[in-house]
């Protein structure tokens, strides 16, 4: 039994140049080192739950009142944003925004400057580029 048979003896090959390879390119080191990142095999599971539990509101249901007042309220803004001198008036819109994964939404007020009321779309513009369709409007002040 010669020396290089000996375990964890390397001195048959420990001289001999590093192994390049000619079909796979040089991994560079992060993409060696992501390799050995970590694993969660759960994440979705754990995703899926937390998004299972949060929770929406329902749209909330107006009365004829509300809607009337709500109406009477883009009008009003739709004359002061149009016409020869329009202005810009300052609003504060309480708003349904709809969940984009599940029924439901949430209620979030929010203040701005109407740049524009677009009444054949039915949505309003506000000077900050937002824009808000009628159907998720609730309040107007």
């Amino acid at each position: 039994m010669g020396n290089h048979d000996r375990p964890g003896d390397y001195s048959d090959i420990i001289d001999l140049p590093h192994h390049v390879s000619t079909r796979h390119p040089h991994m560079s080191r992060v993409d060696r080192a992501a390799q050995f990142g970590s694993f969660d095999p759960l994440k979705d599971y754990k995703d899926s739950l937390a998004e299972e539990k949060r929770q929406t509101e329902e749209r909330p249901e107006l009365s004829d009142e509300d809607l009337a007042r709500l109406n009477e309220a883009v009008r009003k803004l739709a004359e002061q944003t149009s016409g020869d001198t329009p202005t810009h008036p300052k609003v504060t819109l309480t708003i349904f925004i709809p969940d984009d994964k599940k029924t439901g939404g949430s209620i979030k007020t929010t203040t701005g400057h109407v740049r524009t009321v677009n009444e054949e779309l039915r949505y309003i513009v506000l000077e900050d580029g937002r824009r808000y369709p009628f159907r998720d409007l609730l309040r107007i002040e």
